[in-house]
């Protein structure tokens, strides 16, 4: 993938013509977006907190309503089992990649 398709892919997302969960999409953010590495124990908290869209755990627990892993709303504080998809708001997308 180069970055023009890349961008495609980005406004499409913006746009509500691509889901936040295509595959092409995660692969995007991989390549030119932001993204970060933690284990399947680490806390959603902790993985927020490393990828600055949230600047402290208090943060994260003040935000919770507007945060989002895999386009879902966080309830709660929660092990990532996975690689998943981290957001805040509307546009600050991080790609969590869990190490094996």
């Amino acid at each position: 993938m180069d970055l023009a398709e890349a961008i495609k892919i980005w406004e499409g997302v913006f746009t509500g013509s691509v889901s936040r969960l295509d595959p092409r999409f995660l692969e995007s953010i991989r390549q030119f977006g932001s993204a970060i590495e933690c284990q399947k124990e680490d806390l959603a908290s902790d993985v927020f907190v490393r990828s600055g869209l949230c600047s402290s755990k208090g943060d994260f627990k003040r935000s919770i309503g507007g945060l989002r892993i895999n386009e879902s709303p966080i309830t709660s504080d929660m092990a990532i089992g996975t690689t998943v998809l981290l957001r805040r708001g509307k546009n600050s997308v991080v790609l969590a990649i869990v190490a094996e």
